[in-house]
């Protein structure tokens, strides 16, 4: 039998990478296995990572995943992206003599040894879990809900995978947050480089930019990979910078002196925020605690807020919760008083009036940065998108023109949650007598006492 002759091929495949993007294959040689790449824009962040993975895949079996923050960025940034030499990264990197099968529709390859990558987005996040994935890439993570990282971390301390989170800044948000934590970690490599440092893109290639039409604070963000310029067309992007200036993102704990309410954003089959809030004599208004969860239904909610450790004046939900079918067929009004939970419904108001009566009400709010840590994630996130056209880097924030629609879609559920609490009267500084009254009875006294007037329905069964 004549002998079969076999071929070599050497991971990464053609590719020849750059000083910093080489420094990532070292570190992960050495057993680094959480990394923080905050690169510019054409750094090359997603050629290095799915190099790297494809690598990583060829040398363990497993089940790998590459996230974007929408299935439609993945598809276009990587799974149809065409190299400076004309040829599609995914055949570059996992070229056909590693791969036994594509799938074009679900954007996955599978390798000759069994391994499977898959191409996805957050916002197809309820599909991907329950996988048993042994290396994560986050692309772009600061647009990316943090609650995906905390359902798939446990994954990876089981399985010793690994994860790499790239992105561009967006502000001070939970990529600046992951990145403050981690990058004194031996255990973890964090890398942040401007084009100062890369020298890919030169300072007068991004003044022309400038000429042309985008703004200093984007170039700023995007190239120099600021983390302090402002992000253009956040909504709350002033605010929250007041409140940090003003120290009212630190520690604010539960006072059981006085009642917690509730500000919801139902989901039906999508996610549920909850906002935890106490109102002081003061004017103050103390927000101690976030919940979101996606794909529940109301009698886990119910249970939720059962257990905290607090005692509730009230819980308002959207205006039309009472004609909201919740996971079952029954309205979720009709769900909640079944529970015992008396909804408060919110006044209705277009999103702009709405989004008016958070900015009054946020110089009044102080915040708790540990327990509210992904609701103010999501108010930080919260922006007008970018249309599509202009500049593409498989990124929203290189697009053309802002549009109208505000997004990204994980973030208007605690974006929708606040704004209905603070459409209230009592948010905008009228407070109704019984509400004064209330807060200005002894300790105590007020969990214990039915107060008749409108819009207030406490859990007199829950407060024991």
């Amino acid at each position: 039998m004549a002998a079969v002759a076999q071929r070599r091929i050497t991971l990464p495949h053609r590719w020849t990478p750059r000083y910093y993007q080489r420094r990532v294959f070292e570190k992960f040689d050495a057993g680094i296995k959480r990394m923080v790449l905050v690169y510019h824009r054409r750094a090359g962040k997603d050629v290095t990572c799915f190099n790297l993975m494809v690598r990583s895949a060829f040398e363990r079996k497993g089940n790998y995943l590459y996230l974007f923050p929408t299935q439609r960025q993945g598809r276009k940034a990587l799974w149809e992206m065409i190299t400076k030499d004309g040829t599609r990264l995914i055949d570059q990197a996992a070229p056909p003599l590693i791969r036994e099968s594509i799938r074009n529709d679900e954007m996955m390859l599978k390798l000759v040894n069994g391994s499977t990558i898959q191409i996805s987005g957050a916002d197809a996040f309820d599909s991907l879990v329950g996988t048993n994935y042994v290396g994560i890439v986050f692309s772009e993570y600061a647009l990316t809900s943090p609650i995906t990282w905390r359902y798939l971390e446990p994954i990876l301390v089981e399985n010793d995978g690994w994860a790499i989170f790239n992105s561009t800044p967006r502000g001070k948000n939970h990529l600046w947050h992951l990145l403050e934590l981690n990058k004194a970690n031996p255990l973890w490599f964090c890398d942040v480089l401007g084009i100062q440092q890369t020298k890919v893109v030169t300072p007068e290639q991004v003044e022309e930019l400038i000429r042309s039409g985008m703004p200093r604070e984007i170039a700023e963000q995007e190239f120099y990979c600021s983390f302090t310029s402002a992000n253009v067309g956040a909504v709350f992007a002033r605010e929250l910078e007041r409140a940090r200036n003003d120290n009212r993102i630190s520690s604010v704990p539960h006072n059981p002196q006085f009642p917690v309410e509730t500000w919801w954003d139902i989901g039906k089959q999508d996610a549920t925020a909850i906002w935890f809030a106490q109102r002081l004599p003061s004017g103050r208004v103390n927000v101690i605690d976030y919940h979101e969860e996606r794909g529940k239904g109301l009698p886990h909610f119910a249970n939720l807020i059962k257990h905290k450790p607090y005692a509730y004046s009230r819980h308002i939900g959207p205006h039309d919760l009472d004609r909201t079918a919740w996971v079952t067929d029954q309205k979720a009004v009709v769900i909640a008083q079944n529970y015992g939970m008396h909804f408060t419904i919110a006044p209705k108001l277009d999103v702009a009036q709405g989004l008016d009566a958070a900015r009054l009400l946020f110089p009044r709010c102080h915040f708790d940065h540990a327990k509210c840590a992904d609701g103010l994630s999501a108010l930080d996130a919260y922006e007008r998108e970018w249309k599509d056209e202009g500049m593409s880097d498989g990124n929203e924030s290189m697009r053309g023109a802002l549009s109208d629609q505000l997004g990204p879609k994980w973030a208007r559920h605690g974006c929708d949650a606040f704004r209905y609490g603070a459409v209230t009267p009592e948010s905008q500084g009228i407070m109704p007598d019984w509400a004064r009254e209330m807060m200005v009875q002894a300790p105590g006294t007020w969990a214990r006492t039915l107060l008749p007037q409108a819009g207030f329905d406490p859990l007199g069964a829950w407060r024991g």
